[in-house]
């Protein structure tokens, strides 16, 4: 097969495939890779790639990607944008790579990557969904750039935590990652069932992305929300939010005594009961044993009652022969 290349100058990585029709003669692998295009692109092209570098860096800024969801439902995140036809038209060869808080998505049934326009379906989202999802393309082998960062939270019809009364926990914002990308102030904030609670002022997102709480209460119950928001922004009037997290919490009661004590009884009962199984154990070999002693104890003495016994009638057998 014809290399494909992922670049038309400039150096890239071809790949090209073989088709075998008698399986016993062939060897080596299906798949070659290697360089391929490495001639300079024209200068023309070389001031194209600087502009539209520049045009995601903006793109990247002033977008806003933010997507609430309630459980089961799906979403399309959108990877290239209004710069699609302008990168597709400079780099046609270029590969998306999806990252979920960092971690590579691969392509499944839930989470599919469609190859026309490189965007992520999710398909029936759940909590485990949440988080901040990032568009990386590969435009050359040693050209990676991100043109697309997004948000997704998944709203839970049931508690993601289960809090006894009075215990401490914590929630997390997860965005920490915002404050890598934007050059902007970034504002961490709080609310639970849509009332703010909290505000990060004087500290980084980095520094501040755990919520914590010593000692719960009923009240603690409900939706916990937080929002990285953007402040003194140049690219926008109106400054962005984007939701980073939502929890449902339940504070429930404590287990009545009887079942706290529960596990330290079913401790004890199966020590006590490891220790007589192993007593009936012992005591049944010290029996065998004593059997298996007095047997042969027994043995001895009847041995020792024939011999006598075969002494004394030879005895008693000799002293008639002599009388006669």
């Amino acid at each position: 097969m014809p290399w494909e290349c992922s670049a038309t100058c400039g150096g890239g990585i071809g790949t090209r495939s073989r088709i075998c029709f008698d399986p016993d003669v062939c060897e080596g692998p299906e798949e070659e890779r290697g360089s391929c295009n490495t001639q300079p692109c024209p200068k023309l092209q070389e001031e194209d790639k600087e502009k539209i570098l520049a045009d995601i860096r903006k793109h990247l800024l002033s977008t806003h990607q933010n997507f609430q969801l309630q459980k089961d439902e799906s979403v399309t995140v959108p990877c290239k944008g209004s710069l699609k036809n302008t990168i597709d038209k400079l780099y046609p060869n270029s590969k998306a790579t999806w990252l979920q808080n960092g971690d590579k998505i691969y392509s499944g049934y839930k989470r599919k990557v469609i190859n026309e326009n490189q965007d992520l379906q999710i398909k029936n989202a759940m909590p485990e969904d949440n988080g901040f999802f990032t568009c990386v393309l590969h435009l050359t082998a040693k050209s990676l750039v991100t043109v697309s960062l997004s948000t997704v939270t998944v709203q839970n019809d049931k508690p993601d935590m289960l809090v006894e009364v009075g215990s401490p926990f914590s929630l997390f914002c997860n965005g920490v990652i915002f404050s890598r990308v934007f050059p902007t102030m970034l504002l961490q904030k709080w609310y639970h069932n849509s009332t703010l609670i909290r505000e990060f002022k004087d500290s980084k997102l980095e520094d501040e992305n755990e919520l914590y709480f010593e000692s719960s209460d009923y009240s603690d119950s409900g939706i916990w929300v937080c929002k990285i928001v953007e402040i003194n922004s140049q690219s926008r009037g109106k400054a962005r939010e984007w939701v980073t997290n939502v929890i449902r919490v339940q504070v429930i009661n404590p287990p009545p005594l009887i079942m706290r004590l529960l596990p330290y009884v079913i401790g004890i009962s199966a020590g006590l009961m490891l220790i007589i199984i192993f007593g009936c154990l012992y005591v049944k070999r010290a029996k065998r044993k004593f059997k298996e002693k007095l047997a042969k104890e027994t043995g001895k003495d009847r041995k020792t009652e024939v011999s006598t016994h075969s002494k004394e009638s030879k005895k008693g057998k000799k002293s008639k022969d002599g009388r006669k």
